[in-house]
């Protein structure tokens, strides 16, 4: 790849120029572009952090001695570039070849089910998108890789939200770098959401943070014919809902008020997680409990050595209960006699 291409391919990810210009400086402009990647991320250059060609200018919020007037439109400008609004909606990241090759039933590389995907997101506000394919994607089609709509990758590339990773051919052999590295790397430095298939368990094995992130971020999906389905629980079904998600700030759970199907009836008590009409808005406790907690509190030690009359109290589980009067006392179990 030539100096030009390698420096508009990086200022595409989000790096500056001035990054790019002083890595290939360093390693030559024959360095390999994974080699270059790495060398950006070691030194601590981040997408996005200063100005590019292409690109809005970035800056720290906060009070840095520019006008209010200037630092009103960086924060516009940084807003729509991150999420809007106010950065809310997480940046997505989408693995161009697995959601092809899935709306294409594995058999073709469906272009259109990369448009489908980016449009979902569209729909629903998200302003960062990048989706990842390889560069040899551009060639014709061939027989043994058919390519269905190759004309919506060259209109996503013109949107600046398809992004080819590099490819080459050496002695009539393609040379392919590996894209997923590239869909993880830039998702993990915008905190955003990576749109897979793909469980990248290659990818978790070489960095423990990364192991963490795709856990976490990785966003699968289905195809119902032309539609773009995520599921609706991401993470299973005691994890966050798909709009907390996708979102920098989740929304806490609402509070679920279905009626418990056994009403009246239930012996759950406390522990129940349904709703109960009947029961006062106070902590309930279960019944075996509440007994418990009924004799702890009433019951009191008292001498039988001196009562008469056997047949006016009924021992039952170690409780005697006087009949003339409401008092509950606590004895042992034995007979009382004479």
């Amino acid at each position: 790849m030539e100096r030009s291409s390698k420096m508009e391919f990086f200022q595409k990810l989000g790096y500056s120029r001035e990054d790019v210009v002083r890595v290939l400086g360093k390693m030559g402009d024959d360095a390999l572009v994974n080699d270059v990647l790495q060398e950006l991320i070691q030194t601590g250059s981040r997408p996005g952090a200063h100005e590019a060609s292409a690109g809005p200018l970035l800056v720290p919020r906060g009070s840095c001695g520019i006008p209010d007037s200037a630092q009103c439109v960086l924060g516009a400008e940084l807003e729509e570039e991150c999420g809007s609004p106010a950065s809310s909606l997480r940046p997505i990241v989408i693995d161009g070849s697995n959601v092809a090759m899935s709306h294409g039933n594995k058999e073709a590389f469906s272009c259109r089910g990369i448009q489908l995907a980016v449009d979902w997101f569209r729909d629903r506000g998200h302003t960062y998108i990048k989706v990842f394919v390889p560069s040899w994607r551009k060639d014709p089609p061939r027989s043994d890789t058919p390519i269905r709509e190759q004309h919506v990758l060259e209109e996503l590339e013109r949107q600046a939200v398809l992004v080819y990773t590099p490819s080459r051919k050496v002695n009539g052999k393609r040379v392919v770098c590996y894209d997923d590295r590239y869909i993880v790397k830039v998702a993990y430095e915008q905190d955003g959401i990576i749109v897979s298939n793909d469980n990248y368990r290659d990818l978790q094995s070489e960095n423990p943070e990364w192991k963490w992130f795709i856990e976490q971020r990785l966003l699968m999906f289905s195809f119902v014919n032309d539609r773009f389905m995520p599921p609706d629980d991401p993470l299973g079904r005691r994890g966050p809902t798909l709009s907390n998600f996708l979102s920098r700030k989740p929304k806490p759970p609402e509070p679920s008020w279905q009626h418990c199907p056994y009403g009246k009836k239930c012996t759950y008590g406390i522990k129940c997680k349904f709703y109960h009409p009947e029961r006062p808005p106070h902590a309930q406790l279960a019944v075996a409990d509440e007994l418990r907690a009924q004799t702890r509190a009433c019951s009191r030690v008292v001498d039988c050595s001196n009562l008469r009359g056997p047949q006016l109290y009924h021992v039952y589980a170690g409780a005697a209960f006087p009949e003339a009067s409401g008092r509950w006392f606590e004895a042992e179990s034995r007979n009382v006699s004479d």
